[in-house]
């Protein structure tokens, strides 16, 4: 979980990173401005599908980072504040669901804001499934490009190689702990209990010293 010493101290930094995104508060920002929730939507999925996650931060011009303001309003804060709202509207735009936690600050600006601290995907990647004009595109596959820290369709094969790569890694680590559950893995593959290390250690010595 985020802190509030960590959250300023990266927007004392000014800037985004790829793990790391600021949105002023809109107008009017809430949940009922469908234009802000689809850009939050983006965001989401972009910090989902890189690897370990990341945050998006509401109610912080990208402007005036260092100066940690305007904040979100009352009512802002109140819908942005509510798990269960916030999931059901971001999940109209994401597939899978994006996997979140909401963190309310107050921060010694006196700004108030809410972070979306996104998990990395858990299976598959975040695929967009319903267009917004001007924002989001039924199909696309939104990261956190290389070139600038901004959310958006994968622009190069470098980021869509390095989102493969990350699904790739999943995949396999699912799959061995599927294998070693089910006892399918070779017995090489899986490193001997304490047990079972003293047991092979006391047959040597005793057949080393039974042994005519």
């Amino acid at each position: 979980m985020v802190t509030q010493t960590e959250l300023e101290a990266l927007l004392a930094a000014g800037n985004e990173i790829r793990s790391f995104e600021v949105k002023g508060p809109g107008s009017p920002g809430g949940l009922g401005d469908k234009a802000y929730v689809a850009r939050i939507a983006r965001a989401a999925m972009a910090m989902g599908n890189h690897r370990d996650g990341g945050l998006v931060v509401l109610g912080i011009d990208d402007k005036q980072m260092g100066a940690m303001v305007p904040g979100l309003g009352p009512t802002q804060l109140n819908e942005w504040s509510d798990y269960d709202n916030v999931s059901s509207a971001l999940a109209k735009y994401s597939d899978p669901p994006v996997t979140l936690a909401l963190h309310r600050f107050t921060l010694s600006s006196g700004a108030e804001v809410v972070v979306l601290e996104v998990s990395q995907f858990e299976h598959v990647p975040h695929v967009c499934k319903r267009n917004f004009p001007d924002v989001l595109q039924d199909g696309a596959t939104y990261v956190r490009s290389l070139r600038k820290p901004e959310s958006v369709p994968i622009p190069s094969s470098v980021e869509g190689r390095e989102l493969l790569d990350l699904a790739t890694d999943k995949g396999v680590r699912e799959f061995v702990a599927r294998a070693a559950a089910a006892g399918l893995l070779p017995g090489a593959l899986t490193p001997p209990s304490q047990a079972q290390v003293g047991e092979a250690a006391f047959n040597a010595e005793a057949e080393q010293g039974w042994t005519p």
